[in-house]
């Protein structure tokens, strides 16, 4: 499991997402980006936010 924090990556934002693989955390920080903050990705800014997220432990 991964969990990605928008204020791990610099944001004052308290969002959180929980995935189980990188594709589903990546689906979900897209998702979050345009509801919340209404930015479209990219690959260079979903590399970045990928690699903010930490792993998680499932239990």
């Amino acid at each position: 499991m991964k969990e990605f924090d928008c204020r791990t990556a610099g944001s004052p934002c308290h969002a959180a997402v929980t995935a189980t693989d990188d594709a589903d955390l990546q689906r979900q920080i897209a998702a979050h980006l345009r509801a919340v903050h209404g930015i479209e990705s990219n690959e260079t800014l979903m590399s970045y936010l990928v690699s903010t997220a930490r792993e998680k432990d499932g239990g």
